[in-house]
């Protein structure tokens, strides 16, 4: 038996290849089985966490707190969905955020997409898909942890003494 997810891998890293390859069917068969290894395995593209998933929504309107996306989710998936919901974060636009859920209910949610254009949408105009790459986020932390809107810390403040040696112009 074959998961959703490698299935649906398959057929995406297939059609990438044929219009990529102009057809060459070795090449799309060699391709859509590479993506298929497992090295491929899903990962979170938020954490990198193995066996999580990340989803992203698109509303009509604009958002400015987290909170509205997880009552989307209680209110079309349930309150399981909102309480494994990991890391919401919302797009630096506004009109959307990011997301991760244990494999096991993206499986579920992935049962309720659309077939044709892999999405599912609601009565509002939401939209919940899976992203390919993360669009730029609002208030994510810079990798050493420091958030970049912080007016203090990080590296280089000049106002805070905490780089250089004091007192000393030799720089030795």
């Amino acid at each position: 038996q074959i998961s959703s997810f490698v299935a649906r891998k398959f057929m995406r890293a297939a059609h990438d290849v044929i219009e990529s390859f102009d057809g060459d069917a070795t090449m799309v068969v060699a391709r859509a089985l590479a993506s298929m290894s497992p090295a491929a395995q899903p990962l979170s593209l938020l954490s990198s966490r193995k066996d999580y998933h990340t989803w992203a929504f698109r509303a009509k309107k604009e958002i400015r707190k987290p909170t509205y996306f997880y009552l989307v989710l209680d209110t079309n998936f349930g309150d399981k969905f909102r309480q494994e919901a990991r890391s919401m974060t919302l797009f630096k636009n506004g009109t959307g955020a990011v997301f991760e859920l244990p494999l096991h209910l993206s499986n579920e949610i992935e049962a309720k997409l659309d077939p044709k254009t892999l999405m599912w949408s609601n009565s509002q105009g939401d939209v919940l898909y899976e992203p390919s790459h993360l669009p730029p986020l609002a208030g994510r932390p810079e990798s050493n942890g420091m958030s970049s809107s912080s007016p203090r810390g990080g590296y280089g403040n000049k106002e805070s003494g905490s780089r250089g040696s004091r007192g000393s112009r030799s720089g030795g």
